[in-house]
């Protein structure tokens, strides 16, 4: 397997797939070796790429749910060709493959990242049988590696790196986790003690709040298992398959299920080994979200029983919890529901269409829910980094901005290492050791006792030295041991671990046994100055990485994640939705920044690496490394099937096409046109929006003109109706637009849908949004094709959704005043003597938003205002909001000769008019803070310019006293 690093910002994912995904594809496969003896069991190798044609093998994709849910310890291949009358064959133990697997992943990782301290996640585990299996496997290829449980993970990605997780410390907090991946279903909930300084009851003594957890457990209906109840619903017989077959049945179950779930349409796909077509709807899906809800709920009250436990198990505990029973009302196991403040919801299979409408009908909660969104695959990677970093180092190596320190209280974490009960005999004899905590023990979360976990081999009576120490051999200096006093013949021992998570030995058969502790504090941090920091400048709502040591491995069934961290800025929209990172070398040095401590030279703060600023995605498939230069093409081909040439060939073609429209006395509006192309160039569907008889489908059609698009065969006019219900009319067989996209592959379209909002477009354009968005998986195969729709604003059109904006580029064309020379008012394209040369720009990178003042500033008032006031965060910048803005601003800037056409203020104003401020509406009660400190903003924008966003705030100061914001009327 190839090694490659990808990059977001200062994080490094160091294990990436051939699609450019942040992670590789957890598939192996167990193969036998040729040469070894036909009765040689063991003679197996695992592979992580696909071994050749006729090579004794077996897949083992399903490895994770295998190792903790399988009712078989082995596996066989059978080995053809076998000769002496027998067939020969290889075992394979589910155990020893998941270590060999762990060790191929950890044999790509580049070199220098190979011996970095490494921490692996694991699911909730209760049974103690299957945790020690999983663990065991872990320890054999990472004998010192930290073991961090996934659930507490996600609490740290939305806690930390996304920051949208504010507890309340004036009381006690209750977050409950469920995480559903590919093969297990976790369940935790995460308590927050009082923030400050907290009090024991019992002594007084003061200790700092934290966050505690009180451990779940995982089952298996995730979605392998919703793939396999799809299957029975099917009609189709797993059972009967092959361990391959069966493997390729449910993968394309899995990318069906996607789709779905993704447009809402039904899917029918082809199952190879079976020879046959399947259908999956909407209805389908729906219905597994129902099944595999009802399965959580033995889940759900085992949490909630342990729970009940903790806020009621001892005095203390029914002291501290007396207020919040009394106040939500909580008087038993099965009300205890009504304690949690936040559902986080992570893992792929949470996706699942109305999954959670379902789930919210089922908890009838009240309590706030947090969706990990398109980072899912990533997130409890990232937070478990964000998590060590934070935790175990003292200084931190991520820090914030002064505004928002990152001072969260600590969530407590795994232990790093086994913890052995150490005895031998005072006078004689050597030390035995016996594990009486395993890393990633549930015990150390919740606290409490357990019964049977240590017999000394010792008579009655004797005098021995015990201790307990870590399984790591120089993590036990200074752990001095104390003398006790057996009262019977080889005495039984159990452990138990405190609030302060102090480990104590009990036993009832043993003189002073309570002596023998442990406070697993001490292992917590890690001190010392990082070699490097970041030096520049920590923006409001980012994250500054230092130099650490550290790779976190997150095994999945499906995916498996290795992550590590550089010395960077990471802002937490680049991490919003699907992940976009630029593919390096393996072996590229690490970002190489001066220390804090150094001149970082004439700029001042030093300058980030190009990943850093996020470059275009698009354009790195386009840029050839030759050492450290970049050589970039001069001609170019993009998904949308545009020829896109150098940017001064950009702005060149649209003076020459400006210049022949006056020669033609055609009205072309010169910055509409401008921003509309910057718009394309980021965005494959823009909406022209503006008044009936603005101009809006004229100056659609001078766009296909100006690329070179052919009416009826490149340049296509939709005329929507009202109603249109579904894509029928043109995505079915005998759909015209369809059959044109479909017959000219070999060109490039571009689709003008005319009165754009006349139906609701999520009724007829679900499937082509999805066909011509570049990170979808396409369910429609269409020629490459651009889009532009028209919408009418005025009192009786009905607005695009948000869901619809976010998709798509805004550009509100305004009408002309009554002094305008209007040249053309129906111009005959069909003669206009312009020589089409169809280009959008090449090349521009992306720019930071302080790069404009007004449009940084206006971000950072309205992210501070909904997480202060706890406003919906629909009013925030989405990421692909985001990535417009700073997609429009790069290309600008890369192309100075448009300043003649366009001003940066204009742009900036249609941005913050059309991008940001359109997201705003809803009730006063939500949206007055920010129309509050918007109109505050607007007193400080330059007096000359930024009308749009002026009347914008105005329209919305306005509509006020009717108690609704509305950004259309």
């Amino acid at each position: 397997m190839s090694q490659k690093i990808g990059r977001v910002g200062p994080l490094r994912f160091l294990a990436c797939g051939e699609g450019r995904e942040p992670w590789i594809p957890t598939r192996a496969w167990a193969v036998s070796r040729a040469s070894a003896a036909p009765d040689d069991m063991d003679a197996w190798d695992l592979a992580l790429d696909e071994p050749p044609a006729g090579a004794d093998a077996l897949p083992l994709h399903d490895l994770k749910r295998w190792v903790l849910f399988g009712n078989r310890d082995a596996r066989w291949i059978e080995v053809r060709g076998s000769s002496r009358g027998f067939t020969a064959a290889r075992k394979v133990v589910r155990e020893d493959a998941l270590r060999r697997y762990l060790a191929a992943v950890h044999r790509t990782l580049p070199a220098a990242y190979r011996d970095s301290r490494t921490s692996l996640l694991i699911p909730a585990i209760a049974d103690g049988t299957r945790r020690k299996r999983y663990l065991e496997a872990i320890r054999e290829e990472f004998p010192d590696a930290r073991v961090l449980p996934e659930p507490e993970m996600v609490v740290e990605y939305f806690r930390l790196v996304q920051r949208s997780l504010q507890l309340d410390r004036s009381r006690n907090n209750y977050i409950l986790v469920i995480d559903i991946g590919a093969s297990t279903c976790n369940i935790t909930v995460i308590i927050s003690n009082r923030g400050g300084e907290v009090s024991r009851t019992s002594t007084g003594v003061q200790r700092a709040g934290r966050l505690r957890a009180i451990h779940g457990d995982s089952g298996e209906f995730a979605g392998q298992w919703v793939d396999e109840w799809l299957a029975e619903r099917l009609k189709i017989d797993l059972d009967e398959l092959s361990t391959s077959n069966r493997l390729e049945v449910l993968a394309s179950i899995e990318r069906s299920k996607i789709q779905v779930s993704r447009s809402g349409a039904a899917v029918t796909f082809e199952v190879g080994p079976l020879e046959r077509s399947f259908s999956l709807s909407a209805e389908d899906l729906e219905n597994a979200s129902i099944e595999i809800i009802s399965r959580l709920g033995p889940l759900l009250e085992g949490i909630f029983d342990r729970l009940w436990t903790k806020i009621v198990g001892t005095e203390r505990a029914q002291s501290l919890s007396a207020e919040d029973r009394r106040e939500r009302g909580v008087d038993g196991p099965e009300s205890a529901l009504k304690l949690i403040d936040f559902v986080l919801l992570a893992g792929g299979t949470t996706r699942l269409r109305s999954f959670r409408d379902y789930l919210e009908a089922e908890l009838g909660s009240s309590a706030r829910f947090l969706e990990v969104g398109e980072s899912f695959p990533i997130a409890a990677a990232v937070g478990a980094l964000a998590h060590v970093l934070h935790e175990k180092y003292k200084p931190p190596r991520i820090r914030a901005s002064a505004a928002r320190p990152l001072d969260e209280d600590a969530l407590e974490g795994a232990l790093d290492t086994d913890l052995l009960f150490a005895w031998k005999r005072a006078v004689r004899g050597r030390e035995e050791r016996l594990v009486v905590l395993e890393r990633g023990d549930p015990l150390v979360y919740q606290g409490g006792s357990r019964e049977g976990v240590a017999t000394i081999n010792a008579e009655s009576g004797e005098e021995v030295l015990a201790r307990l120490v870590p399984d790591v051999k120089p993590m036990r200096a200074g752990l001095r041991p104390t003398q006790i006093r057996l009262k019977s013949r080889q005495p039984t021992m159990g452990v138990r671990v405190d609030e302060d998570r102090r480990v104590i030995m009990t036993s009832e058969e043993v003189e002073r046994i309570q002596n023998v502790r442990l406070d697993l504090g001490r292992y917590d941090v890690l001190e010392g100055q990082p070699r490097q920091r970041y030096a520049g400048e920590i923006r409001p709502h980012s994250l500054a990485f230092d130099s650490a040591e550290e790779v976190v491995i997150d095994f999945g069934m499906s995916k498996t994640v290795v992550v590590a961290p550089d010395v960077g800025l990471l802002q937490s929209r680049d991490l919003d939705g699907p992940v976009e990172f630029v593919v390096a070398p393996a072996e590229t040095p690490r970002t190489s920044l001066p220390r804090s401590d150094e001149d970082p030279g004439e700029g001042g703060a030093p300058e980030l690496e190009e990943s850093a600023r996020g470059e275009d995605p698009g354009r790195a498939e386009e840029t050839v490394v030759a050492g450290d230069q970049q050589i970039l093409p001069q001609t170019t081909t993009s998904g949308d099937g545009l020829i896109r040439r150098s940017n001064e060939h950009f702005a060149d073609a649209i003076a020459e096409f400006l210049e022949w429209a006056r020669e033609s006395e055609i009205d072309v509006p010169a910055g509409d046109l401008v921003y509309a192309l910057l718009g394309l160039a980021v965005r494959p569907l823009v909406l022209l929006a503006g008044a009936p008889g603005c101009g809006k489908s004229t100056l659609a059609r001078l766009i296909g003109r100006f690329l070179n698009r052919t009416p009826t065969m490149s340049f296509h006019e939709v005329a929507v109706q009202a109603h249109w219900v579904d894509d029928r009319r043109l995505f079915d067989e005998e759909g015209a637009l369809l059959k044109r996209l479909l017959d000219a592959r070999e060109e490039s379209h571009l689709v003008l849908f005319d009165e754009f909002n006349l139906a609701r477009p999520e009724f007829y354009l679900t499937r082509f949004f999805n066909a011509i968005d570049p990170s979808s998986t396409k369910e429609l195969a269409l020629a490459p094709t651009l889009a532009i729709g028209t919408l009418n604003v005025d009192e009786t059109s009905r607005p695009p959704s948000p869901k619809v904006l976010d998709r798509s580029f805004l550009v509100e064309v305004e009408q002309v005043t009554h002094d305008h020379d209007v040249r053309g008012a129906s111009p005959a394209l069909d003669v206009f003597p312009w020589r089409g040369i169809g280009v959008l720009p090449d090349y521009g990178a992306r720019a930071e938003l302080q790069d404009v003042a007004q449009i940084q500033r206006l971000v950072e008032i309205i992210e501070d205002v909904v997480r202060s006031e706890g406003l919906r965060e629909d009013f925030l910048p989405s990421r692909r909001t985001i990535a417009d803005v700073r997609g429009v601003i790069g290309y600008f800037r890369a192309i100075p000769s448009l300043e003649t056409l366009i001003t940066l203020d204009d742009i900036a104003d249609r941005l913050i008019s059309g991008k940001i401020l359109i997201r705003i509406a809803g009730a006063l009660e939500q949206t007055q803070p920010l129309l509050d400190v918007l109109s505050e903003y607007v007193k400080g924008l330059p007096s000359d310019c930024f009308r749009r966003t002026r009347r914008r705030v105005r329209l919305a100061e306005r509509q006020a006293s009717l108690g609704f914001i509305h950004p259309w009327q």
